[in-house]
């Protein structure tokens, strides 16, 4: 492949996440030329084997990685109901770091002060500011604000147009619910999940599930050897 040649990229998952991300990647291809080739989705939904998603293929399971060894990778995983296992569901695929893309659509801005892990997603309208930092496989929605010196851990999803305030400190396999807001210098613990549209005063507690103005806890967080989420 000469260094001119779009890159092959596939899609690990075929839900929601993934139909969109056709568009960023599209427009990506239109405002920085043709950088990525897309060959189609991997989805370990047998029902969706053989199909086409706007016109895409999902070509086998997500297993089928290792028959494009050319190909870098976007991980479309997780919900509100799975955000926690997506880390385990890529481990066993064993593809190196350096084999999934970070996608950045033309409209983001990010600082040139913040630094943006491997595998990061970013859609229309997110804004990085300086000093913040995202950890590795971050699904950032549209109009997301990641405010100065933020610190945002692997594997963690943040819904649209959720805002962090300046100094927000939040853990790996996360997920942060459409609209929420956190006020400064919080920490949300690992695996916590954040309602949509609540307001955040105060730190939430590894594994929790808060929500409401003010949130308020739901749900604590799981006995330990529990399979939730």
């Amino acid at each position: 492949m000469s260094p001119a040649s779009p890159q092959p990229l596939l899609f690990l998952g075929a839900g929601g996440h993934a139909r969109d991300l056709l568009d960023l990647v599209q427009d990506i291809n239109a405002v920085a030329g043709p950088r990525y080739q897309i060959r189609g989705f991997l989805d370990d939904d047998p029902r969706l084997a053989g199909t086409r998603l706007e016109d895409v293929p999902v070509l086998g399971p997500l297993a089928a990685v290792a028959a494009h060894p050319d190909a870098v990778f976007v991980s479309c995983l997780g919900s509100p109901s799975s955000y926690r296992r997506k880390e385990s569901i890529l481990q066993p695929l064993g593809l190196s770091r350096e084999r999934y893309a970070t996608l950045i659509h033309p409209t983001a801005f990010v600082s040139r002060y913040a630094t943006i892990g491997q595998g990061c997603l970013l859609f229309p309208g997110v804004t990085v500011h300086g000093g913040a930092v995202l950890g590795d496989h971050l699904l950032l929605l549209s109009q997301v604000v990641v405010n100065h010196d933020c610190l945002v851990g692997d594997h963690t999803t943040l819904a649209a147009s959720v805002n962090l305030a300046g100094g927000v400190r939040v853990g790996r396999r996360c997920y942060l619910g459409a609209s929420c807001c956190l006020r400064g210098g919080l920490v949300v613990g690992d695996e916590a999940l954040v309602g949509m549209g609540s307001v955040v005063l105060e730190d939430v507690l590894p594994g929790t599930v808060v929500a409401g103005n003010p949130a308020r806890l739901l749900r604590a967080a799981p006995a330990a050897g529990s399979c939730q989420g």
